[in-house]
């Protein structure tokens, strides 16, 4: 309408959104601890010149998303501190995320297809491991999408072929000359039951796209403003995302919801 509103004005209404917006964050929460499979990752930000975290509990039906001036356990642990007992989280192999109580984990195929790519162009396609090891990956990925909800539930014998190959490829001498290859291969050892798990479950994704999709919004923001003022903004946006973002997996109306919430919200 041609009117200006200033820098305040849009503070003070995101403020009082946000406030109006809690109890639909925290249901969303409640329904994250309930749910049966969960993606989760964190993504670097800048808040007043120092460096905090956006971290995100997701699926295809909810978004939750948390501001954390770390990336250690202390998160986790704050956001979640019963842990996520019933569900299945799929995350990239950062160290504290197999921390968290969970029903099974599952690590990321897409990203650990990248650092098997990485060591085929540090040895220069030598390591016959890693290409081996992809070819795998590649192949269960192709069988999920091949499955049926039915295949799940009942012995298979393709599946049965590529966890075979899969300790076979885990207990694989690999020669001294390639160092890296060695380090990668043993710390999938230590987490074997993460890597095919998704062959054992319909709802267990192989990778953890939808994570870094949800998070991917603070990087755009970024691009924009450079930074948040304050970890109070940084909330406000957690709190809102998080709530725009589960209203458009739901099939909502964004516009309409937030009408709704600046409406009837509770002070």
């Amino acid at each position: 309408m041609g009117l200006p509103v200033s820098t305040g004005g849009i503070h003070n209404i995101l403020q009082r959104l946000a406030k109006k917006a809690k109890p639909f964050y925290e249901t969303i929460k409640e329904r994250i601890e309930q749910a049966t499979c969960i993606g989760t990752d964190e993504t670097g930000l800048n808040v007043n010149g120092k460096k905090h975290w956006m971290w995100t509990w997701q699926n295809s039906e909810l978004t939750y998303i948390v501001c954390s001036d770390n990336r250690g356990f202390q998160t986790i642990e704050e956001a979640f501190e019963n842990g996520l007992p019933n569900a299945a989280l799929v995350h990239d192999r950062w160290a504290c995320h197999f921390k968290m109580d969970a029903k099974a984990h599952q690590i990321c195929i897409v990203h650990l297809l990248r650092d098997l790519n990485y060591i085929k162009e540090l040895y220069n396609h030598k390591c016959d491991w890693s290409g081996n090891l992809k070819t795998l990956l590649q192949e269960a990925i192709q069988l999920k999408k091949e499955f049926s909800p039915a295949d799940y539930y009942c012995p298979n014998e393709k599946r049965q072929v590529l966890f075979d190959k899969l300790e076979q490829w885990l207990h694989y001498p690999i020669p001294d000359d390639y160092p890296q290859s060695k380090s990668l291969q043993k710390s999938l050892l230590a987490k074997q039951d993460c890597i095919l798990y998704f062959l054992l479950q319909p709802n267990v994704p192989p990778h953890n796209n939808g994570s870094e999709k949800a998070v991917r919004n603070v990087k755009v923001k970024q691009k924009i403003s450079g930074q948040f003022k304050s970890i109070d903004n940084a909330n406000v946006f957690a709190i809102l995302r998080s709530v725009i973002d589960t209203t458009i997996k739901s099939g909502q109306n964004v516009l309409n919801s937030l009408f709704l919430i600046a409406t009837f919200g509770t002070e």
